[in-house]
């Protein structure tokens, strides 16, 4: 992985910071063996489709939306150790299958009162991180979109 740094001064003074990824994958990315794959195997042949607004947070730390059966594929080539479910509702038991099968553990935080969870979680996590508030805004736009919420912005300005 290649990642390149810029920091700039905004008029208010305030530091943002830009960061580039590109990753590089030497990892063999070829299918699983059918022995690891649930079963049973959705379509005629294998295919790799990620969960909606899945990307890469930091290293090793993805986001997505909610995953379903036609990603599992996909989440597998991850090796996944831990997924963290923000949402109240119970896992669905095809979710839990997979994550036994591939030994990965769930931690359910159930985060009620906002619309994108995720967005906030992250969010917060690039305070910490000392992103400025602009690129924290954009992160947030570009996977909520027009659902945005002046609510949940609100949360990491303070």
């Amino acid at each position: 992985m290649k990642l390149d740094h810029n920091t700039t001064a905004t008029s208010e003074g305030e530091m943002c910071k830009t960061i580039e990824v590109a990753l590089v994958d030497h990892r063999d990315l070829s299918p699983p063996s059918p022995t690891v794959l649930p079963s049973p195997i959705v379509g005629d042949d294998l295919t790799f489709t990620p969960p909606l607004n899945f990307a890469m947070v930091d290293n090793g730390i993805f986001r997505s939306g909610f995953p379903d059966s036609a990603n599992f594929s996909f989440l597998q080539t991850l090796g996944l150790r831990s997924i963290i479910c923000l949402c109240p509702e119970p896992y669905p038991e095809a979710n839990t299958d997979f994550l036994m099968a591939n030994g990965i553990r769930l931690f359910q935080l159930g985060i009620e009162g906002y619309k994108h969870r995720t967005g906030v979680v992250v969010g917060c996590l690039r305070k910490s991180q000392k992103w400025c508030l602009s690129s924290i805004f954009n992160e947030y736009q570009r996977f909520a979109a027009a659902k945005a919420r002046v609510s949940d912005q609100s949360e990491r300005e303070s």
